[in-house]
């Protein structure tokens, strides 16, 4: 069983409606992801609310933990609940030097190798950090899938918003069937690097994982795609 440090946490109930009027001042660095946090979780109250975001790149590179950290931060900026952001890039994880707090014990403590338990820390109003934990250097960075939907569906219980940056999809500990494990999946591309053809292998890779592809970020400017016209491209 996974336990959470937070386990005690009282989720309060979602509004999605009332924090779409409840956006961040002129003032944020992050103007630019709100289209993507608006479309990805304050959706109209005629679609299903998607609570947990997983975020993979098609290239080995940080950009989907970069992208994961600023929608985290503007979803956080919205007020609209507590925001778990989750390091899974066990291949090169991040968080733990992004927000400065303890790499361990984390993801891979937790559900690699089977000790203690999760430990979120807050580093910002509205938002707690889940290190990647220890990883040895013979590791394959590989997550057992049951294991990564188990702890996302509990962290849905502590928190309202849960967000988990699983890494590049070419690594040795494909991330491909770790994406089930959230209510949708967010693929990063790198512009005048990454080739159609890849980014399209790619996603049809998660889909036949059983992963929910909700849309594409290029670089540092958001074209969240819907999954109908995703499937055409």
């Amino acid at each position: 069983m996974i336990r959470s440090a937070d386990a005690g946490l009282q989720r309060r109930p979602i509004d999605p409606r009332a924090a779409r009027l409840s956006r961040p001042g002129p003032g944020s660095d992050d103007r630019e992801i709100l289209p993507l946090v608006d479309s990805l979780f304050l959706a109209p109250a005629s679609r299903p609310v998607v609570r947990s975001v997983m975020f993979t790149s098609v290239e080995a590179t940080p950009q989907s933990a970069s992208v994961c950290v600023r929608v985290a931060r503007a979803l956080a900026a919205f007020d609209a609940g507590a925001v778990c952001l989750v390091d899974a890039n066990l291949s090169s994880p991040s968080m733990h030097r992004r927000f400065c707090v303890p790499q361990e014990p984390g993801v891979a403590d937790v559900l690699e190798h089977g000790r203690g338990r999760l430990v979120t820390h807050e580093v910002e109003p509205g938002l707690s950090v889940v290190p990647a934990g220890r990883v040895p250097t013979d590791s394959r960075g590989h997550l057992p899938p049951d294991r990564v939907k188990a702890m996302t569906g509990e962290l849905c219980e502590s928190f309202d918003w849960v967000l988990v940056d699983i890494g590049p999809i070419g690594t040795a500990g494909h991330p491909a069937a770790m994406a089930e494990g959230a209510d949708a999946v967010v693929l990063v591309v790198t512009a005048n690097r990454t080739r159609r053809a890849v980014a399209l292998g790619a996603a049809q890779a998660l889909l036949a994982a059983g992963a929910r592809v909700l849309g594409t970020v290029l670089a540092d400017r958001t074209f969240p795609i819907p999954e109908t016209i995703y499937r055409r491209l």
